[in-house]
């Protein structure tokens, strides 16, 4: 695995958390009065049976969750060591601001644009940074994670 297939790796996981926290809320916002609706076509179905339906995925989403941001802390850590081995700070600036940056609940991650903008420089520059880095990495660790 090269570096950039772990950091993108760790991307995914950010998304795939922040997407699970999100159906998460909106699941525990459906069994509040008023978060259920009662359609008149489904007359089989009591009220009872949809809330424990909804609460046994809750469980089941909550287990995953706790899974996924076990392993996610779990890279964020090995990536942290990875880019904070570059020689340049401007590689691990660049580097810490795409793979880890700091995003509010709910928020999106980072795109090479908003990179560009936050560190003042154009796009092309920063992806030619985040090349140069990923050589490096690549080059001089052979990897610090187990492929």
């Amino acid at each position: 695995m090269t570096a950039k297939t772990f950091l993108r790796e760790v991307r995914h996981e950010q998304t795939e958390v922040a997407r699970l926290e999100s159906k998460l809320e909106y699941l525990k916002k459906s069994t509040l009065p008023g978060g259920i609706r009662y359609d008149k076509d489904k007359v089989q179905t009591s009220p009872d049976d949809r809330i424990s339906d909804i609460m046994a995925e809750i469980g089941d989403i909550e287990m995953e969750l706790e899974a996924d941001i076990k392993k996610l802390l779990k890279d964020i850590s090995q990536a942290y060591k990875m880019i904070g081995s570059l020689t340049s700070s401007r590689h691990r600036d660049v580097m810490r601001c795409y793979y880890l940056p700091d995003v509010e609940p709910g928020g999106e991650l980072p795109t090479w644009d908003d990179v560009a903008d936050r560190m003042h420089y154009t796009r092309e520059h920063v992806l030619r940074l985040h090349g140069e880095a990923l050589k490096e990495m690549n080059d001089a660790t052979k990897c610090y994670y187990k492929a």
